[in-house]
């Protein structure tokens, strides 16, 4: 039984964590990893998998440019990162 607002874990992501989307289904949780610190090739999105607490894969891409939003679609199917 976990209680409302209770800290269930603490999972280590990427640098500066800022947005955060859950997807649809609750399976997985998406973090902007901001990284204003500069960091080379720091800039990602964590991927979560909440039955776990475990981060399942970090996406990388030289689009991104300290990204610090994410948001999931209705169906689950895309995630948009700002």
């Amino acid at each position: 039984l976990t209680l409302p607002n209770t800290v269930v874990a603490t999972v280590n992501v990427g640098v500066t964590p800022a947005g955060l989307a859950i997807t649809p289904d609750s399976k997985y949780a998406y973090v902007a990893n901001n990284n204003n610190y500069g960091l080379p090739n720091s800039d990602s999105v964590s991927v979560i998998n909440l039955a776990t607490n475990f981060v399942e894969t970090t996406i990388t891409c030289t689009c991104f440019f300290e990204p610090y939003t994410v948001t999931i679609n209705a169906a689950g199917t895309r995630a948009y990162v700002t």
